[in-house]
């Protein structure tokens, strides 16, 4: 049994399924509002936060300054410590 007739061509589309572009497009409109709304979001004031309290402590830095130990060697000192609020700056330290 012979074939008389010649195989037809299938016809395949070049354009891509129009829900591929929507989707694109979905997902970039998305991507793009979200790198929007974040740092709104992050810089945004609640507005009913309660006030915050005084801090119970502060921190005081004191300096040595240079000693001069001899044959050009030099050191230089500092130490931080944690005091009451109301505690006075001991003279050559600050509270930064």
């Amino acid at each position: 049994m012979a074939h008389d007739q010649e195989p037809t061509p299938t016809v395949v589309p070049t354009r891509r399924p129009r829900w591929r572009r929507i989707a694109v497009v979905t997902l970039g409109l998305v991507g793009a509002s979200a790198l929007l709304a974040v740092p709104a979001i992050a810089q945004s004031d609640g507005g009913d936060r309660a006030p915050t309290p005084a801090p119970a402590e502060k921190i005081v830095v004191c300096e040595s300054g240079i000693v001069d130990h001899g044959d050009g060697i030099q050191t230089s000192s500092a130490s931080a410590e944690r005091v009451p609020a109301d505690a006075p700056v001991p003279e050559g330290c600050t509270a930064p």
